[in-house]
């Protein structure tokens, strides 16, 4: 059986990383917003191609993550199904 502390743990690895996907999204709203410089400059075609290239990069990165994050979610589910499955304690569950 799986003991609780251990689902417990997993599930705040999985609270820490929406969290962080969360963040990067914030990020990713916030860079496209509007394509311009630091200064409020309206950017050149070639450095918005840089930035957009610089953004894809970025999504798929969050894409990769959020991935990961749900192949995790999905094992902790097994994992709390099997537990609740072979205790039989827990039968009326």
């Amino acid at each position: 059986s799986l003991p609780a502390t251990e689902v417990a743990a997993l599930l705040a690895s999985r609270d820490a990383r929406t969290a962080e996907l969360e963040a990067a999204i914030s990020e990713l709203q916030a860079a496209g917003t509007g394509q311009r410089d630091a200064a409020g400059d309206p950017l050149s075609p070639e450095d918005a191609r840089i930035a957009e290239a610089q953004l894809a990069e970025a999504l798929e990165r969050i894409e990769a993550r959020l991935e990961e994050q749900e192949q995790s979610f999905r094992h902790v589910l097994t994992m709390l199904i099997e537990w609740l499955e072979e205790d039989p304690s827990r039968e009326a569950a």
